[in-house]
């Protein structure tokens, strides 16, 4: 399989390219590094699409890395102007050494379930 060091260039800008979901919105690539990417999903709480995709096997974080475990708004998504709404509703996906394309597969594949999962549960924010 081709590992995350040769596939960077590629599938570093793959996730947000390929996460084209209602009432989500992929952080500008200018705005990030190649290998990270934050999508604001309107109006759903990050840790329950967490929950659901972890349940699919997918492992992702809300926020940034520094603040991984830390149940509060994103203050990268903060600092780039986001709403407190928005910081809230991020998921970031993170590309390492031996992430695949078929694990960034795995997560584009998994997102639409776990959203209309996370949805369903009643797990939005007003």
């Amino acid at each position: 399989p081709t590992t995350a060091p040769a596939a960077a260039p590629t599938t570093g800008a793959r996730p947000a390219a390929s996460i084209r979901l209602p009432r989500s919105t992929p952080l500008p690539s200018s705005a990030r590094l190649p290998h990270i990417t934050h999508v604001i999903f309107e109006g759903l709480r990050a840790e329950a699409l967490l929950f659901a995709l972890d349940r699919a096997g997918i492992s992702a974080s809300a926020g940034s890395a520094c603040r991984a475990g830390v149940h509060q708004p994103s203050h990268v998504v903060l600092a780039m102007g986001g709403s407190e709404e928005q910081a809230s509703a991020t998921l970031r996906c993170s590309l390492g050494w031996t992430t695949t394309q078929a694990d960034v597969d795995a997560l584009v594949g998994a997102l639409p379930t776990a959203v209309d999962r996370a949805r369903a549960a009643g797990a939005t924010r007003l």
